[in-house]
């Protein structure tokens, strides 16, 4: 059965700006749910991704970030940036300029001209979801999916996956450790499958216990499969490609 389709909602990760500018900019994503493009601002970090990077151009500290995320290839695509500045920046495909002061209608207008830009730019197929609260099993994981042309995001608690869930219903198959900070994986896992828009997305419990409990919890959680830490390249290739192959088509 197909997921219902909805609007689009682009995420945006935020480096650097004033307090009253990131004020300016909620209000901004609080406008845009009544507008043909929605954002909402996902917590910035170094191995996670965003359809869309605002970084203060004026400050140091917060170029120096965003040309290392730059560097790193964040996204698995080309990185599309707003740079807000006092000076003329200097657009292409991948820069937009966003002149200080922020006004409201200005800010909306060049985040739509980026959004057009990342739904152009968005190289691959798929993405996923990664959470486990261990860096090495997300790094590991998300290497694994850029081998298949996925693209990923990452998140090691229950509060930033309901931030990334709450900005974005694109993910085509999401990871989720049995065992995470402040919340269980199976818990978390109800919820995911308690929203209609995620309903059919599938869930891969990451887990280092294989007893025959264990699975039944997850069943119960509405997981659609386990897969046993350490993870076998050939396991892990074989549902990543099982899961896919169905969201084939599907919106």
């Amino acid at each position: 059965m197909a997921r219902m389709s909805t609007k689009r909602t682009f995420t945006v990760a935020v480096i650097g700006l004033t307090q009253q500018e990131q004020g300016v900019l909620t209000n901004c994503f609080r406008l845009s749910t009544h507008r043909p493009f929605a954002y909402a601002q996902v917590p910035f970090s170094a191995e996670t991704s965003s359809d869309i990077v605002i970084v203060d151009g004026d400050d140091q500290q917060s170029m120096t970030q965003w040309y290392a995320l730059h560097a790193r290839g964040q996204g698995d695509g080309q990185l599309v940036t707003c740079i807000v500045s006092q000076l003329n920046i200097r657009e292409d495909n991948a820069i937009h300029h966003i002149p200080r002061p922020l006004l409201p209608s200005r800010v909306l207008k060049i985040l739509d001209q980026a959004a057009n830009e990342t739904q152009l730019t968005e190289a691959y197929l798929h993405r996923a979801l990664i959470v486990d609260d261990s860096q090495a099993v997300r790094t590991s994981v998300q290497l694994e999916l850029k081998k298949l042309d996925v693209s990923s995001d990452c998140a090691e608690s229950g509060e930033q996956v309901l931030a990334f869930l709450n900005g974005s219903g694109q993910y085509d198959i999401i990871f989720l450790d049995v065992v995470l900070p402040g919340v269980d994986g199976y818990n978390l896992c109800k919820t995911i499958k308690k929203d209609k828009r995620r309903k059919y997305t599938p869930v891969v419990m990451l887990t280092g216990k294989s007893s025959p409990f264990d699975r039944v919890r997850g069943k119960l959680s509405g997981c659609d499969t386990y897969l046993t830490k350490p993870v076998s390249r050939g396991d892990f290739q074989d549902v990543v490609q099982k899961y896919l192959s169905q969201a084939k088509g599907v919106v």
